[in-house]
């Protein structure tokens, strides 16, 4: 239990990191077709952890190490614990999935992804400009209150 959490706080600390790089950003904006792209990616590669309707649950045991493992919620009242803007979303999500292989994806397939999880969340409308790590500083993931 010790590595995950180690793991996990690693993960987190390149978070933090990659966003204090990118704090100078500006405009929000992503594209309808961006949003549209990242649904077959999500589906492709983070559906089988985090479910199909994107509300977590326990990691199958195809994913050996990680079997039973929870993974977290990418939509709903719980999604995205710790995470509060699309620049961290994105930043985790390149550093730690998928699980079994971080950083795996191209660039733009990152962003597809996350401008799928911004578009389903409902945390910014698109404005026919694709996004960039520049603009997702300015995305924020608002948590309800406890």
């Amino acid at each position: 239990m010790r590595a995950k959490s180690a793991s996990r706080s690693a993960a987190l600390q390149g978070v933090l990191a990659l966003v204090l790089l990118t704090a100078g950003a500006t405009a929000l904006a992503y594209t309808e077709s961006q949003a549209n792209n990242g649904r077959p990616l999500y589906l492709d590669h983070c559906a089988a952890c985090h479910g199909r309707a994107l509300r977590g649950g326990p990691v199958p045991a195809q994913f050996s190490e990680h079997a039973g493992d929870h993974a977290f919620a990418l939509a709903g009242p719980d999604r995205l614990p710790g995470l509060f803007s699309a620049m961290q979303v994105l930043a985790y999500a390149r550093t730690a999935m998928p699980q079994q292989q971080p950083d795996s994806l191209t660039t733009e397939e990152y962003l597809e992804l996350t401008a799928f999880l911004v578009k389903v969340n409902g945390l910014a409308a698109p404005n026919g400009a694709p996004v960039t790590t520049e603009e997702l500083t300015k995305i924020s993931v608002p948590h309800p209150a406890r």
